[in-house]
């Protein structure tokens, strides 16, 4: 069945590098998942890298959904709201349709 994935990536340190508030940010992350996402996400951490600077631990937010339309403006409102409560600078999100089962 073909679906579509969405990940949205979650930077954890502060607009000038690690400001001591990770901890924060990650409570952040599972508050907003929580609220717009209550039939649950996948988050698995990264490390990421934002214009050429030290490395930073990143949240990747995942839905699986056959509502693309709708999760799509979920997640963005996701990104929206942790870019403001978070101070960061941008949010990514990525669209990829896949073909998923549940077994």
């Amino acid at each position: 069945m073909t679906q579509t994935v969405f990940r949205a990536y979650c930077g954890l340190n502060g607009p000038h590098g690690d400001d001591g508030r990770e901890t924060e940010r990650e409570a952040i992350v599972v508050e907003l998942c929580q609220k717009w996402f209550p039939n649950g996400v996948t988050t698995y951490d990264a490390v990421g890298l934002w214009k050429g600077n030290n490395q930073e631990r990143t949240i990747v937010v995942e839905v699986i959904t056959d509502c693309a339309n709708r999760d799509h403006d979920l997640m963005r409102r996701l990104a929206a709201e942790y870019k403001m409560l978070a101070n960061q600078e941008a949010v990514m999100i990525t669209r990829q349709e896949i073909e998923a089962d549940f077994v």
